[in-house]
């Protein structure tokens, strides 16, 4: 009995293998001894659209996509310069053969450009004035500015039901700002032990807001603003925070490792640190987006490196054509467009556009 049963699992084993590889999956784990595979995402299924690198080249400083998956906006330039608020619009042509690009700039303004988000109509983008300016999309006109409050606009996030905005000013100070009346109201949390503000993210369906500063992270209801998690939770440097799609995890990106976090019965509990160093030592994070199946982790850092966690492995995955292939390169940002087939690398004097595709 027990060598039928060893020849069965070898049997099992060998076809898990093997179906990876003629179909270019991977076996991410064993779920009632039948092998489960997941996507695969590999060199053999990201291919460059653009890739632009030198010296003189832009910095990308912002950069979002609009919910029409194929309009990118960017805010491009540097922090001693003038700064450029661009939109490109993408066609697919032929499938994944070719991608136009259509760039739009729109407006030159200096030093003031800061964040950058879509409404369904609307480009918005925060000053260092503490204020918004508001352009159609359609027409790629100016409309108008919304004062909001003293001081610099640090971060804005559009909340999912795309009815209102949260802004940030000097890292301290939240507002909603509603995008029919434009009225502006301060936010005041409850129980609030996070102090300047280096990350935020809404939930996927907006009901709780993530909040990460000075070492602390908390959780609070966006009807209520009455705290989700009552207690104060470690959170060293975080630079990003990120929610799975299903809202089951939280990812807290900092400098050197990435947290993740469950989200159950109403509580936050510590899972697992990945904490891979890449090929560069003493490479600090600077950006990360969750792919939009939850499946990848993409990473990007001052070394020019492009990092890839598979979630479900909590393993890391080498695709050596992301990274900026220059040295005096610096990965600022990196945004997955919504149906996950796109992916835009900026930084320091480059940029990148990928496709991401299920092999054939």
């Amino acid at each position: 009995m027990l060598n039928k049963m060893a020849v069965m699992l070898v049997f099992l084993f060998l076809h898990c293998i093997s179906y990876a590889h003629d179909d270019e999956l991977w076996c991410f784990r064993w779920d009632d001894w039948t092998c489960v595979p997941g996507p695969a995402f590999s060199a053999a299924n990201v291919h460059q659209v653009h890739n632009t690198i030198g010296r003189d080249g832009p910095s990308f400083l912002e950069a979002s996509w609009h919910e029409t998956e194929t309009v990118l906006g960017l805010i491009t330039g540097s922090v001693l310069a003038s700064r450029y608020l661009a939109v490109w619009t993408l066609e697919y042509v032929d499938g994944f053969a070719n991608l136009g690009i259509e760039g739009d700039e729109i407006i030159e303004d200096d030093y003031s450009f800061g964040q950058l988000v879509f409404t369904p109509d609307k480009i918005v983008v925060g000053t260092h004035g503490g204020s918004l300016k508001f352009w159609n999309l359609e027409q790629k006109e100016f409309l108008y500015e919304l004062p909001v409050s003293d001081g610099w606009t640090s971060e804005i996030l559009i909340h999912p039901s795309h009815e209102w905005l949260l802004v940030v000013i000097d890292f301290a100070k939240l507002f909603r700002v509603d995008l029919d009346s434009q009225a502006v109201a301060e936010i005041h949390l409850q129980a609030n032990e996070v102090r300047d503000f280096d990350a935020l993210a809404f939930s996927s369906d907006g009901r709780l807001l993530a909040a990460a500063g000075n070492g602390t992270l908390g959780i609070w209801h966006t009807d209520t603003w009455e705290a989700w998690e009552p207690r104060p939770l470690s959170a060293d440097s975080a630079e990003v925070l990120r929610f799975a799609d299903d809202d089951s995890h939280l990812l807290v990106i900092s400098y050197a490792s990435v947290n993740r976090w469950s989200l159950n019965d109403k509580r936050l509990e510590f899972v697992r640190k990945l904490e891979s160093t890449g090929r560069r030592r003493n490479c600090f994070i600077n950006d990360g987006d969750i792919s939009p199946d939850g499946s990848l982790l993409m990473t990007t850092d001052d070394c020019g490196q492009t990092r890839a966690w598979d979630l479900a492995a909590d393993a890391e995955i080498y695709v050596p054509q992301l990274d900026f292939s220059e040295p005096f390169v610096q990965g600022e940002v990196i945004q997955f467009n919504p149906d996950g087939r796109l992916l835009f690398t900026g930084g320091s004097f480059g940029w990148g556009l990928w496709i991401i595709h299920q092999p054939e």
